[in-house]
């Protein structure tokens, strides 16, 4: 419908670190995006009912995600325009039950459905269907291949690479490495896993001595890690994809020496890396994700559609990025704040939430 639609990049607060984009990893944030077609917009009347489909909604990340799609909701320019309609996915969230879960939405006639996929090709058939009911379908997080959903997220290979590339020059090219990802088979995981191990086959010196999933959990990170420092007498460096203050705790249970580890967004990883006895110990921390206010940005295009605008297919935050000295309390990391809560919800494409927001979605 609309020909050729680019993409968008959105500065961050957090800038990723001048050697990464030296070395042209960031490249990838800017490539175009060309569908074979688009989503219909939404009627024109108010309020316009957007649904909200989360699965496995008490994963921190995406429960944050979610109270920041309802503080966006209930913004000034929102009122009497927006009505949500959040069906929560309960357990493990599963395509099956996402797909139920839209079902619903299309049957109820809402304007749009913005949606953390459980997949990125498995929903395409009833996006499909949405998009014949002329129902707009945003994807955050997770990218979703559908040519009718639009995608708001983060470039998760270039996202895999950065701390990919980071943990590389911290080893000096040369180590026994563990990965630790987050959901097996979620698209974010897939993408950041890839991206990560196309800078790792550049180093031959470089050993993958094991990879686990951790489900972004910081208690099943502590565990996975129990085991393999256990099994492993020679770790020199660690690949998180999320849970990794976990990760810390379980090198210190064991009386084992921190090594440098990457990690997402989680307060309680980018506290660690401001612990000055962690510090004086050698611990060397980088932080990289995307912020969960990914949810209220989708919020924000599903909106803009609704009202006719045209918009990119693919929307590309920058990358939430962190070295030790990148971080500022109050601003990217909070004292009396959940550690298994993402700490980047300020200051990215003019929204900044608060802490009570976050947690309460009021």
């Amino acid at each position: 419908m609309f020909g050729n639609v680019g993409t968008r990049t959105i500065s961050a607060g957090v800038k990723i670190l001048a050697l990464t984009c030296a070395t042209g990893i960031l490249a990838a944030c800017g490539q175009a995006s060309t569908p074979s077609a688009a989503s219909k917009p939404g009627t024109s009347s108010h309020p316009w009912v957007i649904g909200v489909s989360v699965p496995d909604n008490q994963i921190p990340w995406r429960l944050e995600a979610e109270n920041l799609i309802q503080v966006e909701a209930n913004q000034p320019q929102y009122n009497g325009k927006v009505k949500l309609d959040v069906q929560n996915i309960p357990g493990g969230g599963n395509v099956e039950e996402q797909i139920q879960s839209l079902d619903n939405m299309i049957a109820a006639h809402v304007n749009a459905i913005i949606m953390e996929a459980s997949s990125s090709t498995a929903l395409n058939p009833v996006i499909a269907q949405a998009h014949a009911a002329g129902i707009t379908v945003v994807a955050f997080d997770n990218e979703v291949s559908s040519p009718y959903a639009y995608n708001v997220g983060v470039n998760q290979s270039t996202a895999g690479q950065v701390g990919a590339q980071w943990l590389v020059q911290q080893l000096h090219g040369h180590g026994n490495i563990v990965i630790n990802l987050g959901g097996a088979g979620a698209p974010v995981t897939t993408e950041m896993d890839d991206g990560a191990l196309s800078v790792f086959n550049k180093y031959p010196d470089i050993h993958i001595i094991d990879t686990m999933y951790s489900n972004w959990d910081a208690a099943t990170a502590e565990q996975n890690f129990s085991t393999a420092i256990a099994s492993y007498p020679n770790i020199n460096g660690i690949w998180s994809e999320g849970g990794s203050y976990g990760i810390i705790s379980a090198f210190q249970n064991a009386h084992r020496s921190l090594v440098p580890t990457t990690g997402r967004g989680s307060n309680g990883f980018r506290l660690a890396m401001l612990n000055p006895t962690l510090k004086a110990a050698g611990f060397r921390g980088f932080s990289v994700g995307q912020p969960p206010l990914l949810g209220a940005l989708g919020l924000e295009y599903a909106v803009k559609i609704l009202e006719g605008q045209k918009v990119p297919h693919h929307v590309w935050t920058s990358a939430a990025t962190a070295t030790s000295s990148q971080l500022q309390l109050g601003v990217n990391v909070f004292k009396n704040f959940p550690p298994s809560y993402d700490a980047d919800f300020t200051g990215y494409d003019g929204l900044t939430f608060t802490t009570n927001q976050v947690l309460t979605g009021k």
